[in-house]
């Protein structure tokens, strides 16, 4: 969740009473810590599946699988400092999580 929310909040619309305020990674050190948290996603995924952790071999692989892909997206958004990319990729991960969650959180 840390990983995934970091690449959610990293871009960003607020509007209120002073107006609207557009949020997204600026210097090479934010881009990068957004990235770190992509890759980290990636892993997690592929963590997901070895040995027991895996709860079954359908559609558990099937959705870690969805999940890393969301996040490779988020990662070469990262490397192009594509915000729009992080906000599509961003929408995906969030599908993806809420995909397994609703079959397999217990």
């Amino acid at each position: 969740m840390p990983s995934a929310a970091s690449i959610w909040d990293s871009v960003s619309t607020i509007v209120d009473a002073k107006g609207v305020q557009e949020n997204q990674p600026r210097t090479d050190e934010e881009w990068a810590r957004v990235g770190a948290n992509a890759a980290a996603l990636i892993e997690s995924a592929n963590l997901l599946t070895i040995g027991k952790r895996a709860v079954d071999q359908g559609d558990w692989v099937k959705m870690a699988k969805d999940m890393a892909d969301a996040a490779q997206t988020a990662l070469k958004a990262t490397t192009d400092k594509n915000p729009e990319g992080i906000l599509a990729s961003g929408e995906k991960i969030n599908e993806t999580c809420d995909n397994c969650h609703q079959k397999y959180q217990r």
